[in-house]
């Protein structure tokens, strides 16, 4: 490939003329950049220096290789494709057939990365040109190009053009024939050139409804091609409202035409506009332009991944968007969350949002709470698979947990936060309260009491009165009254950051669960407690405690107040 690397990096003569002490210094900065990128692949700045360096020497081999490693960590460019396809290209006229068979394949990749008009344009130039596909493939391709880029204001025009022109050079290549052919074939092609006919027509119909640039040339070109026939009046009337719409919105156009990438600003107006108006395929070829602009805005996909799942709902075209989404910005648990509901919602095997959780636990996270969201979204969904099922373990929790998935899932999440970031990676108990709550709903209040026993045996949370609260509300809910008193009389003992507020909690809940004589033993508990509960001047400790003190004469010291 030596005569093609030279037509593509430079004259062979220019090559030899480089020095071997340039040569070296280029080797040796091509070797960095790969230590660079063996040590952190996920560095997309050094992946594009590497790419123009080689690109730079005309290696093609090795710049296939690069852009095959980026492709697989993130999405391409458009021009990063255009740029990768134009080099395969070079090889088409030694190896037609694998090379054919390779640019289809490129602009395949290309097209799911990002929405492009240029790239669709160029694979369907291609298409029609080169590429050996059948008339029903290539419609295929011209509609799913339609479908992707055909409502682009100032842009779509073009591929809707390339369309038409096809067909029309199918529908004169039968008129030709049609006029030479004596034979019996003469019914069948006559069927074949009224099809062609009304194929053209219906895409010039199509494209005049549409607001698209253009549309008064494109009108002048149909009627020419009508010939003495009227238009049709409603196409006139569609046309009139497309010309309408289309000066409605190429201010919106004009502002991103004269602002600055990525036209944040000028893209939410615009979204915003076309929300409105209703239409959402509408909304979804804009939104994809505004991603296009700014890949990175990880706002934007998540209004765009919301927008798909609340009001567009298509499966396809859900679950493609978040693939794309989670490699645009992987580092955003709420793309990976979404997309494991999502496949959830729409009933793929369990074994695909497993997969989608090993994916996620590789993507390098900031921080432990977003590992967090990860396995507690995972966790919902296990519950989701397996809720009320029931539990078969004869009363041996051991057994139970070796043997539930869910149960095993937890235990993993428990080790992955403890080993990745220690006790402080989940300081608010998030995966023990989640697990306790479902073995409360299946109706085991002992596996679910185990678990948040076992989370005070730790002074980080021992101490924290909102985990006793959560833990009173759970045992009530799923146990029993008189464990539940347990609880409180342990976690009075226990916490230190806002013990007031538990007594006052167990106070009420002697009120409602308890007998006369537990209320007053709850009520000499916040007595014992007083010190405590006078340093922190709290207005309502003291008109408590000063209640009380009021009626010590009356079994043990106390009277039954009327709070």
């Amino acid at each position: 490939s030596s005569g093609i690397n030279a037509e593509y990096g430079g004259s062979e003569d220019d090559s030899a003329s480089s020095s071997d002490e340039e040569i070296a210094v280029n080797e040796a900065k091509v070797q960095e950049l790969e230590d660079k990128v063996q040590a952190n692949p996920y560095d997309y700045s050094t992946h594009t220096a590497l790419l123009n360096l080689l690109e730079k020497g005309g290696d093609i081999d090795r710049c296939r290789e690069v852009r095959e490693r980026m492709s697989g960590i993130f999405p391409l460019t458009p021009d990063m494709w255009l740029a990768w396809i134009a080099q395969e290209r070079l090889f088409l006229s030694l190896q037609p057939e694998s090379v054919s068979s390779t640019l289809a394949q490129l602009y395949e990749r290309a097209v799911k990365d990002y929405p492009s008009v240029r790239v669709w344009c160029q694979y369907l130039t291609d298409v029609t040109e080169i590429l050996d596909f059948s008339d029903e493939r290539t419609r295929e391709l011209f509609e799913k190009g339609l479908s992707a880029v055909g409502l682009h204001v100032t842009q779509g025009s073009q591929l809707w053009d390339l369309y038409r022109q096809y067909e029309e050079a199918l529908y004169n290549t039968v008129k030709e024939t049609l006029k030479n052919e004596e034979s019996e074939d003469k019914e069948f092609l006559q069927d074949l050139f009224n099809k062609q006919k009304s194929r053209i027509q219906s895409l010039f119909q199509r494209q005049l409804a549409v607001p698209l640039s253009g549309l008064e040339y494109l009108m002048s070109e149909y009627k020419e091609w009508l010939g003495d026939t009227p238009v049709d009046t409603a196409l006139l009337n569609r046309y009139e409202a497309a010309l309408k719409k289309r000066e409605i919105l190429m201010p919106f156009e004009e502002a991103l035409t004269n602002s600055s990438a990525p036209h944040e600003q000028e893209y939410d107006s615009y979204i915003e506009f076309e929300r409105k108006n209703g239409e959402p395929a509408r909304v979804t070829c804009l939104m994809e332009r505004a991603l296009t602009d700014d890949p990175l805005n990880s706002v934007r996909w998540l209004d765009y991944l919301q927008f798909l799942d609340q009001v567009l709902k298509v499966k396809s075209v859900v679950l493609e968007a978040y693939s794309r989404a989670i490699r645009n910005i992987p580092w955003v648990v709420e793309v990976w969350n979404q997309n494991i509901l999502a496949k959830q919602r729409y009933g793929l095997h369990f074994s695909h949002i497993e997969e989608t959780l090993e994916e996620a636990l590789k993507s390098g996270f900031p921080d432990s709470n977003s590992y967090l969201k990860l396995w507690k979204c995972y966790l919902t969904c296990h519950w989701r698979q397996e809720k009320f099922k029931p539990l078969k373990t004869n009363g041996d929790s051991e057994q139970h947990v070796e043997n539930n998935p869910l149960n095993v899932a937890f235990q993993r999440a428990v080790n992955h936060i403890n080993q990745s970031f220690g006790e402080e990676g989940d300081t608010d108990a998030v995966l023990v309260r989640f697990m306790a709550e479902c073995e409360g709903l299946r109706d085991d209040s002992e596996s679910c009491r185990e678990l948040m026993s076992s989370l005070f045996e730790s002074k980080l949370y021992k101490e924290q009165t909102r985990l006793w609260l959560e833990f009173v509300r759970l045992e009530l809910r799923y146990g029993t009254v008189e464990h539940t008193r347990r609880i409180f009389q342990r976690g009075i003992q226990c916490s230190t950051d806002d013990p007031e507020l538990l007594i006052q909690r167990f106070l009420e809940f002697e009120m409602i669960h308890g007998t006369l004589e537990s209320y007053d033993n709850a009520a000499l508990i916040l007595l014992k407690f007083s010190p405590v509960l006078l340093s922190s001047q709290k207005s309502h400790s003291l008109a408590i405690l000063s209640c009380l003190q009021m009626g010590k004469l009356k079994r043990a010291g106390i009277i039954s107040l009327s709070l």
